[in-house]
């Protein structure tokens, strides 16, 4: 009777999430929804990854850093810094002698792999369609130097998916070992006091060093090297081109705009430091991604009176350093290492067998962290978090659950969203239609307050037919880009054409890509430690104050010194843009249809999808070459 009153209300899907655990039989319908159409066949690339690897040469090198440590419990490889160096094999060997180069600085959480794409793309399509050698350099921050591959680089070259999984779960939670190394756990903050110095002087210094190993003539990286990166890494450039190298102001000669021929940002802002789109980013950031009880701890660091601001930095360095805050981004009870780690674990596995069900996430032991983002993510609504059926009671191929973790359309959290397609082979509902839900829930109002998504979010309904046979539904499996929709068809729908799932522009990336990325090489897409010094320094770079703790940006307006171009999708993060007189060398495009990830991933070789960014990209650098020539 409650329900039949409030079906007509509204209310009535709410209703049902709350009486779920008591009256399933009455709540779940493994019926409900709609069956997407997948109807197309795999397009023909315009060029395959085949021919790109063939083509280009990929070196991770490692160089000592900027700036050497000064903690006696910091690991030896901490002192150095580590890069993806990509390059036509066919081009110069000598980087000085490439036509032009283009350094990327990851974004928070990311590793140099978030590049291992759009690099190999960049330096394909620069050869073919401009007959150009260009390189590019990916860099990965110091703190990577603490992450244990020592698993995944067994498991990625294993022979099956099977014995991935058992060297997986083997080594890095079974106590097995691998050529003599076992793994010691992930680490805590307590572990890592050294952190406290992984900051912004660090990550900077540590991009020079990068530039003068490459190109070591004086004045030659002004004339080729375009630096840039993805969401932060579009503001830690900004903070570069404000960096004097010689700590003089009157060096203008040492000035980071003085290093450069161009910037460039994706899903990000290059920006001065004293702008308010500079404050607007670093704010939401700062906001996204430190927990809500350090942030009660924590004083504001961009305060006008400088006095002020200088006090509240110390003190927010004293917290760090006396670990009352964690030293890398750890939300309890939601997000940690482990949570940062399994994608790359789950990205092995579907790499190897893509449509075969998966049972690694089955097999993982119970982790808190690792449980309640998994329920978070495979849930209906707040009420539905942790009540049957889960994750575990579906039926997945390996790439679905890539997709459920990453895709705009079933991952809530934006700055995670990336367009791969869509889930086929049984009924799909909706779910958290109202994303100011997450913001609500105190768990998770960390995380989203700001990143917020606008996609439609589904989740798949068929667990079986009841509770008692959960684990006997269809087996969802996962279809790319262009299996979905065509130019002509833009539209994913069900049989009757009812419910629109998705469209064709908002998926620009090809999940074979993706899940490559995830993996393969000597290093990975995320990033296990992201140092949390790097977030408060952002809130004190172009301050008064900020010299006198080794924070040398004394030249605030250094982003409007060189050209730039800033390329942000219609479906990403939202950002205070500046106004375009305020940025008279800055061409800003929106690529339609974008998530947050999609431009380091636009399957670019798909004859389906326009270029919006890496294209714009290569003709951007060589518009502004030509114009340095006499």
């Amino acid at each position: 009777m409650l329900m039949t009153l409030l079906s007509g209300t509204g209310v009535g899907h709410w209703a049902c999430s709350l009486f779920t655990a008591s009256l399933l039989p009455i709540c779940y319908n493994p019926s409900e929804g709609a069956v997407p159409q997948v109807l197309h066949p795999p397009e023909q690339k315009l060029w395959t990854n085949k021919q790109v690897d063939q083509a280009v040469v990929v070196d991770y090198i490692t160089i000592p850093g900027g700036e050497p440590l000064n903690h006696p419990n910091a690991p030896a490889a901490c002192d150095q810094v580590s890069f993806l160096r990509f390059r036509h094999q066919q081009g110069p060997v000598d980087a000085e002698q490439a036509d032009a180069a283009f350094l990327m600085v990851p974004g928070v959480l990311e590793g140099a792999n978030g590049f291992e794409f759009i690099g190999r793309q960049l330096v394909w399509m620069a050869w073919e369609e401009h007959h150009k050698a260009v390189e590019v350099w990916a860099m990965d921050r110091r703190a990577n130097c603490l992450e244990d591959l020592t698993g995944a680089h067994a498991a990625g070259a294993a022979e099956t998916a099977q014995e991935a999984e058992d060297l997986l779960l083997g080594y890095y939670y079974e106590g097995m070992q691998i050529n003599g190394q076992q793994f010691a756990g992930y680490l805590n903050s307590s572990q890592m006091p050294y952190l406290v110095d992984f900051g912004l002087r660090q990550s900077t210094l540590d991009i020079k060093a990068i530039i003068d190993h490459m190109m070591p003539t004086p004045g030659l990286s002004k004339e080729k090297l375009f630096l840039g990166g993805h969401s932060l890494g579009g503001i830690h450039t900004s903070v570069f081109l404000g960096w004097n190298f010689a700590e003089d102001p009157d060096n203008t000669g040492a000035a980071g705009y003085n290093q450069v021929a161009g910037a460039f940002g994706l899903e990000s802002q290059v920006v001065p430091l004293d702008s308010g789109a500079f404050f607007s980013a670093v704010e939401d950031t700062q906001t996204g991604m430190i927990d809500s009880n350090s942030r009660k701890l924590l004083n504001g660091t961009s305060s006008l009176y400088s006095a002020q601001g200088d006090w509240n930095y110390r003190f927010n360095l004293w917290l760090l350093e006396s670990n009352l805050i964690p030293r890398s981004i750890h939300i309890p009870g939601l997000f940690s290492p482990e949570v940062i780690a399994v994608p790359e674990f789950l990205g092995i596995v579907a790499s190897k067998a893509p449509d075969q069900e998966a049972t690694l996430y089955r097999r993982l032991p119970p982790s808190r962290e690792l449980d309640n983002i998994v329920d978070l993510v495979h849930s209906t609504s707040p009420a539905t978090i942790g009540k049957p059926p889960l994750l575990g009671d579906f039926r997945y191929t390996n790439q679905a659950y890539v997709g459920i973790m990453f895709d705009k359309n079933f991952q809530l959290l934006s700055f995670l969203k990336t367009g791969l397609g869509f889930m086929e082979g049984g009924p799909m509902k909706r779910k958290w239609r109202n994303l100011t839900q997450l913001a609500e829930w105190e768990q998770t109002a960390d995380l989203v307050q700001n990143l917020s998504g606008r996609d439609k979010l589904f989740i798949a309904s068929d667990a079986g037919a009841d509770r008692d046979h959960f684990g006997t539904g269809p087996l969802y499996g996962w279809a790319s880009r262009d299996r979905i929709a065509t130019p002509e068809a833009p539209t994913l729908t069900d049989a009757r054409g009812s419910v629109n799932f998705t469209h064709l522009e908002d998926e620009p990336v090809a999940m074979d890509d993706f899940i490559r990325a995830l993996h393969t090489g000597p290093t990975n897409l995320t990033e296990w430690y992201f140092p949390l010094r790097i977030l408060l320094d952002l809130g004190a770079v172009g301050q008064p104050y900020a010299p006198r703790h080794g924070l040398m940006t004394y030249h605030i307006d250094g982003a409007n010194r060189v050209p730039s171009l800033v390329i942000n999708g219609s479906r990403g993060i939202d950002l205070n843009d500046p106004a375009p007189e305020k940025m008279p060398k800055q061409v800003r495009l929106v690529a339609p249809g974008y998530s947050h990830m999609d431009p380091l991933f636009e399957a670019v070789n798909s004859p389906s999808q326009p270029g919006y960014v890496m294209r714009p990209l290569l003709d951007f650098a060589f518009t502004v070459q030509s114009a340095l020539k006499p």
